[in-house]
């Protein structure tokens, strides 16, 4: 192993140490569920952008499980409005966010939705 000089910053160890607090912050992202948060709050404005501002506050994005995304409506006129534009909503979500690997669109009417 070579020696750096005493004031001289080593490259390799520095990026060593880099990938390793790297990993460490992806670990605990994944295990404490921040990333699926920000993953979910990116996919609520794509389902706002093709729903519209009038359906939008009776609407809230749910977890993604093997490809399937839960949308929760706040009554049964809005998962109706939502059913009717389950293809675009689906395709505008595909389009956005090719990453998340959304194949399928489960709604349901929630009592409680936050917005």
């Amino acid at each position: 192993m070579k020696r750096s000089k005493p004031g001289q910053i080593d490259s390799s160890r520095s990026e060593g140490g880099a990938k390793m607090i790297g990993a460490f912050v992806e670990r605990l992202m994944a295990r404490r569920g921040y990333a699926q948060v920000f993953a979910i709050e990116s996919l609520q404005g794509s389902v706002i952008a093709a729903i519209g501002p009038a359906l939008a506050r009776s609407v809230t994005v749910g977890n993604l499980k093997a490809g399937v995304l839960q949308i929760h409506a706040t009554d049964s006129v809005t998962l109706q409005e939502l059913t009717f534009s389950k293809r675009a909503i689906l395709n505008r979500i595909q389009q956005d966010h090719p990453q998340s690997k959304v194949r399928d669109l489960r709604f349901q009417v929630t009592t409680a939705v936050g917005g």
